[in-house]
């Protein structure tokens, strides 16, 4: 608490705490594509991994964050703190990796060219187009607000699904975009 100011009330698992551990989520999008979301609120490790099927092959995104979630030497096992050891091991290494594969070929891990600062120059990039405007991105990277609210739509039909049990579709959700 003395480090990030959160309040470590020791009750995850009262009655009145309703987020979800594991969750899984499937997507049906017009036209056909499928989006297929897992998320794992606690794990052994922590970092992401995406992957796309397309036309033309596939392309995956690998990122460790914490190889391992070790608690520090003497660490209280209620409330640990947390080591950085472990972070580089045989079996998993933290860091990123994208690998492009094209049908009927070889994989091939692409090069990930990061800016400076937090999230690969991610953030550097978002404080400019917010208070400067939007730049020209050569990578059509940009999102709008009607992105954002579709984004957000899958999350709410996700939610709804979870209190129902059954299929929701956005279309008839009350949520207009």
């Amino acid at each position: 608490e003395h480090h990030d100011g959160y309040r470590r009330d020791q009750g995850v698992f009262a009655g009145e705490i309703t987020i979800e551990d594991n969750l899984a989520l499937t997507v049906e999008y017009e036209g056909g594509p499928v989006l297929s979301y897992s998320l794992n609120a606690h794990s052994p490790w922590e970092g992401y991994r995406v992957a796309v099927n397309g036309t033309a092959g596939r392309l995956e995104l690998d990122v460790v964050e914490r190889a391992a979630v070790l608690p520090a030497a003497g660490g209280n096992p209620v409330d640990p703190s947390f080591s950085d050891d472990g972070q580089n091991t045989a079996g998993r290494s933290k860091g990123e990796k994208l690998v492009l594969q094209r049908h009927w070929g070889p994989a091939e891990e692409l090069e990930i060219i990061n800016g400076e600062g937090s999230h690969g120059g991610g953030d550097a990039l978002l404080l400019e187009e917010l208070f400067r405007g939007s730049t020209v991105d050569r990578y059509s990277r940009q999102a709008g607000f009607l992105d954002g609210a579709r984004a957000i739509a899958v999350g709410i039909c996700g939610n709804q699904s979870l209190e129902s049990g059954q299929a929701v579709d956005v279309d008839h959700a009350g949520l207009g975009v």
